[in-house]
C-alpha cells in the first residue's frame, strides 16, 4: 500500500465515522499500546503485542494529522526539536 492510498483510506474512514469516533479509538489504542508495555514489564512475553499496538498507533496518529489539518512536515519539525533538546540534556 502506497502513502497516497493510505491517506486516501484514513480520510474516508474518518468522513465514515466521524471525528469524536476517530479521537476515541485514538485514545483505545494508545490505551492498548500502554497496557502492552505494562505488561512487557512484568512477564517480558508479549514483543509481537507491542508492535501490533505500535502500528496502529501509527494509523491513529496519521488520522489526528488529517483530522486536525496539521501539516506533517510541522509535526516533524517538532519532533526533530524536541530530539534536539533531548540530546542536549544527554
Amino acid at each position: 500500500m502506497t502513502a497516497r492510498d493510505r491517506q486516501i483510506a484514513h480520510k474516508e474512514t474518518i468522513e465514515k465515522y466521524g471525528k469524536i469516533a476517530m479521537i476515541n479509538k485514538s485514545i483505545q489504542e494508545f490505551n492498548e499500546l500502554i497496557e502492552e508495555l505494562r505488561d512487557y514489564k512484568a512477564s517480558h512475553n508479549n514483543k509481537t503485542d507491542i508492535i501490533e499496538e505500535i502500528a496502529d498507533c501509527y494509523n491513529m496518529l496519521d488520522k489526528l494529522l488529517i483530522l486536525f489539518a496539521f501539516d506533517p512536515k510541522e509535526v516533524r519539525e517538532i519532533k526533530n526539536n524536541k530530539m534536539i533538546r533531548t540530546i542536549a540534556r544527554l
